[in-house]
């Protein structure tokens, strides 16, 4: 795989120069491929992920009266069976378990989530038409379409609230991204009760040989997004 080339012509590259004789060329190319190598490995992710998820509990029978879903990403431009844009596999994740808990608790969904970069439409309009295909009726889903972020996804939906009359809003979003939710919704005085998807009981990372292959630094990129983020609205807000 990618990764793995990458981490093998750099070591290989670097142990040819050191036997040349460029010792400094030969120790970064080193210093360089072992660091990619522990970048992509899955349990720097996992390690580091504990700080975003630990503390967190699902509820068997979650009671509000009204489901908060965060908007995690859509293409605006794929073609679909009911119109144009298609909700990221994130996103899909949530609105599954949104639908899911729709249906056991009967309230309305606030899809917030606007059009951001050079989208053509927002991310609340998309799903909201998913939810729809699902089997909520659309007079139940309340689209908020203006939020560029988390922060202001807490903002919006603390003005609905504030005039619909919610009190008890449960909040979907990924496990990874709730550590920053949370501490948004807090932020504007919006009590939530959190409703994480793809929670995980508490266990010790496998370290079977293949856990030190060169992976993807997809999930890293997630959890650094989510530090970093956390810092800036720490700073910023």
């Amino acid at each position: 795989m990618p990764t793995g080339l990458v981490v093998l012509v750099l070591i290989a590259s670097g142990l040819w120069w050191l036997r040349a004789r460029h010792k400094k060329a030969g120790v970064f190319n080193l210093i360089l491929g072992l660091g990619v190598w522990a970048a992509s490995l899955p349990m720097i992710s996992f390690w580091l992920s504990q700080g975003l998820t630990a503390g967190l509990a699902l509820s068997e029978n979650p009671k509000g009266d009204v489901i908060v879903l965060l908007g995690g990403g859509a293409d605006d431009r794929a073609i679909d069976l009911s119109g144009r844009g298609m909700p990221s596999q994130d996103m899909m994740e949530r609105i599954v378990t949104a639908v899911r808990v729709y249906r056991r608790i009967d309230v309305p969904i606030i899809v917030t989530g606007g059009a951001v970069y050079d989208a053509t439409q927002s991310e609340a309009a998309i799903v909201r038409r998913f939810l729809v295909d699902l089997g909520v009726p659309a007079a139940r889903v309340i689209a908020e379409e203006k939020a560029r972020d988390t922060m202001e996804n807490a903002r919006y939906t603390k003005t609905i609230c504030s005039a619909q009359g919610f009190g008890r809003p449960l909040l979907i979003t990924s496990l990874i991204h709730y550590k920053r939710s949370l501490w948004c919704f807090r932020r504007v005085g919006l009590d939530v009760t959190p409703v994480p998807v793809g929670l995980a009981p508490e266990r010790s990372m496998d370290l079977g040989w293949e856990a030190f292959l060169p992976g993807s630094f997809y999930f890293l990129h997630r959890v650094l997004h989510e530090y970093i983020g956390m810092a800036y609205y720490r700073l910023m807000y």
